[in-house]
């Protein structure tokens, strides 16, 4: 048995050639082959634009694509199945599922079904998927959370941004373009769309894969191909009146070792804008939690300077390019939690917050993503106790905008996230933020992490 979670995940379809408009039946299995419980389980079904979502069963949380399974006990084994049909044109379907847990790494499954023709009487059409027989479906071992809901799509309680001067409600995406198929991105863009998001920040990190590769034929294929998937994302986000920046970073990567990953995706995104004009994406944006690093609470110092300076250099980089500038910072970097020391930097000796806001100075555009996890706004240690101190500082003369974060996901304490809330009480707080900061010359909006568990909220 492995040692913590293992997450195993297979789909097994009825067949794989088909005649065409017969339904289609997958066996889905989530299984946990490790010594530790598998936490928070999900899976999502990536439907080809060929083939059509008929049922589920357990029937799906969110959206037809996106089913909750809980908790996976050491041994536990869990069994669904979704039908689908081919469209009367399709001569191929692929498609794509992925399981994913709090603490397990994703577990995906292809499949490519061949659709043939009739060559004399063409099949019948049945008119219930009733009439074919399933596979016995087996519960899971850990009974997931009661009557999950699917989310409710229509415009939340506040007002959704309309033009270019309202604020921003952006959302991060964390698959990349060439991650999703065409169906994903389209159900995530129109969710995104139906609930007041005009900016959306997807992830880009794992281009560096291919940075990796040897230069040569295979190397500028798959260059082209990633660019190819961002170029179409880009575009069809823009059809739903979206804007797209790409998202990377780690931990570490203010260290000197390891800033070349940065630059790199700095000079991905300007060969990627001046190759699709038509596309461009447009920001850029740095979630580079240096903080989480080992040995930071032993001496904050050094990790400080070396990601200010990383920031700094980034600047320099971006120099240039009509794209926007964003790091995501936490709320203590300033000097109202005296969680963090004040550094010396290009002779200057304070805060981190106040390096951040003249360095970005440099770079006109440049925003500031303040994790202002709460969720609640007064009171201590509330939104506004947390968030207050960065905008009013930005308001003092820098250029730079801040946006205030939310969290939906799946952690702790619980007091940090809007999960297993509603949609009506973080829109409810998106509101209260865009009400009391909209006077602020530096504040320019709102954003909520992220995508799958905003999809759980009630």
């Amino acid at each position: 048995m492995a040692a913590g979670c293992s997450l195993q995940f297979s789909v097994t379809p009825n067949a794989t050639t088909v005649a065409a408009s017969s339904p289609i039946t997958y066996g889905i299995t989530a299984s946990n082959t490790g010594d530790a419980v598998c936490k928070n389980v999900t899976y999502s079904f990536y439907y080809a634009d060929n083939e059509t979502y008929v049922s589920g069963t357990p029937k799906p949380a969110a959206s037809n694509y996106y089913w909750k399974v809980g908790n996976l006990a050491p041994g536990a084994n869990y069994q669904a199945q979704v039908v689908t049909t081919p469209t009367a044109q399709a001569t191929e379907i692929d498609n794509e599922a992925c399981a994913t847990g709090d603490n397990a790494s994703d577990a995906c499954a292809d499949n490519s079904i061949t659709i043939t023709k009739a060559t004399t009487t063409a099949p019948s059409t049945p008119t219930s998927t009733s009439t074919q027989t399933p596979p016995p479906v087996t519960p899971p071992v850990v009974v997931p959370p009661a009557n999950p809901q699917p989310p409710v799509v229509t415009p939340p309680p506040v007002t959704p941004p309309s033009s270019a001067s309202s604020q921003e409600q952006g959302m991060w995406f964390w698959d990349s373009p060439i991650q999703m198929t065409s169906a994903q991105a389209t159900q995530d863009l129109q969710v995104a769309k139906q609930n007041g998001f005009n900016a959306v920040y997807v992830t880009a990190d794992d281009y560096l894969t291919i940075v990796a590769m040897p230069a040569g034929a295979a190397k500028t294929a798959q260059t082209k191909a990633y660019m190819n998937a961002m170029s179409q994302f880009v575009q069809k986000a823009s059809s739903y009146g979206i804007v797209v920046d790409i998202e990377c970073g780690w931990r570490d990567w203010g260290e000197p070792a390891n800033r070349w990953k940065g630059f790199d995706m700095i000079d991905f995104l300007k060969q990627y804008n001046q190759q699709y004009p038509q596309a461009k994406i447009r920001g850029f944006q740095y979630d580079v939690e240096s903080y989480l690093q080992a040995g930071y609470e032993d001496n904050k110092t050094p990790f400080l300077q070396n990601y200010v300076a990383f920031i700094d250099q980034s600047v320099t980089r971006m120099q240039g390019t009509d794209a926007t500038f964003s790091v995501v910072i936490p709320f203590f970097y300033t000097d109202t939690q005296n969680w963090t020391p004040e550094i010396t930097y290009n002779g200057k000796t304070e805060y981190a917050y106040n390096q951040l806001l003249d360095i970005l100075q440099k770079k006109p555009g440049s925003r500031v993503l303040v994790m202002a996890y709460r969720n609640f706004f007064t009171g201590d240690n509330g939104v506004q106790d947390i968030s207050t101190p960065e905008v009013t500082e930005a308001a003092k003369g820098y250029s730079t905008k801040v946006l205030i974060a939310q969290e939906t996901g799946d952690v702790d304490p619980s007091y940090v996230t809007f999960h297993g809330m509603t949609k009506a009480k973080l829109f409810s707080q998106l509101g209260t933020i865009n009400n009391t900061y909209n006077s602020y010359s530096s504040f320019a909006g709102t954003a909520v992490d992220y995508m799958d568990p905003f999809l759980q909220l009630k």
